[in-house]
């Protein structure tokens, strides 16, 4: 009986011992890998979950969304900017302007738009919390200014989900170009 039980134990544990191997040398990792998308001088790279979501809506430039994250990108112009003096004027200026005359306006916002200091001219950070249909979601803003246009960046995800996702989204801000 001893012996029954003793091989028993060796025959558990060396289940445990290949089933952690197999784990660690990533047989059951996971697929995910860096996927690059660019339009008209802008490019980010996020993971392969995203799938563009666009389809005719031309409010936007690019509409990126997985499972947990929205990302919609809108391009300003210069040339046909509401902001006349656009091309002489920081993200920063642009950002809180485009606060004050879009995210006051057109969104059932919960918190005031925080603005991150940047040692850069040429970019911009805020974020605020939203509701849509009684659902609190948070966003993630990065204006770039580009050669010709500001880029605005809107990372969207549930609010309950942030702290799991922020580290994600600022990869996938950081990672942002444009010309």
């Amino acid at each position: 009986m001893k012996i029954l039980i003793k091989n028993r134990s060796k025959i558990v544990l060396s289940i445990i011992l290949i089933l952690t191997i197999v784990m660690l040398s990533g047989c059951f990792g996971s697929n995910v890998t860096d996927k690059t998308f660019t339009s008209n001088g802008y490019s980010i790279t996020l993971d392969s979950t995203f799938q563009d979501a666009k389809g005719e809506d031309q409010s936007t430039e690019m509409l990126l969304k997985n499972t947990n994250i929205e990302l919609s990108v809108n391009k300003d112009d210069f040339e046909s900017s509401n902001y006349p003096d656009a091309a002489t004027i920081t993200a920063d200026v642009y950002a809180r302007d485009f606060v004050y005359d879009y995210v006051y306006i057109y969104v059932d916002y919960y918190s005031e738009p925080y603005f991150y200091q940047e040692d850069d001219d040429n970019i911009a950070r805020f974020d605020y919390q939203y509701y849509v249909s009684g659902e609190l979601y948070y966003c993630y803003t990065v204006v770039h200014k580009g050669s010709a246009a500001f880029w605005i960046s809107g990372f969207s995800c549930l609010n309950k989900n942030r702290s799991d996702l922020i580290d994600d989204i600022e990869k996938y801000a950081n990672s942002i170009t444009v010309e």
